[in-house]
């Protein structure tokens, strides 16, 4: 009996017992309304759980929650549009022409060797 237990104390020593994490859903309650107001005036669930406003006539997302204190929070998210992404920029004819010219003048100047050295190698079998 003691052989035994000398065995299961050796073999438990050092090791940590095993905790195993359950994952936390996170759900959010998700409604519509037309203006902050709505939003504020709102109630929401006192467990933690967010709650998303979405105001698309004033291009808005509104969350609300009750953080870890006690206290209501509301955030605001608005949508800004990049003023340039909807102008697109165009290459004038004389941009583009230059552009090829270049690129013409750099092949020429790589192909001219290559042509000189490939005529003087040239042999004819007769």
């Amino acid at each position: 009996m003691n052989e035994n237990q000398y065995d299961m104390r050796r073999f438990n020593y050092g090791q940590q017992p095993m905790y195993f994490a359950q994952q936390q859903q996170v759900y959010f309650k998700c409604r519509p309304v037309s203006s902050i107001e709505e939003a504020r005036a709102a109630q929401i669930d006192l467990d933690g759980t967010p709650t998303v406003f979405t105001d698309f006539g004033n291009k808005k997302i509104y969350t609300k929650f009750v953080s870890q204190n006690g206290t209501v929070s509301l955030k605001v998210y608005e949508l800004v549009e990049d003023a340039n992404a909807g102008a697109p920029s165009y290459v004038t004819r004389e941009e583009f022409n230059k552009v090829i010219a270049q690129i013409n003048d750099a092949f020429s100047k790589v192909a001219a060797p290559k042509q000189n050295s490939a005529q003087s190698s040239q042999t004819f079998n007769i």
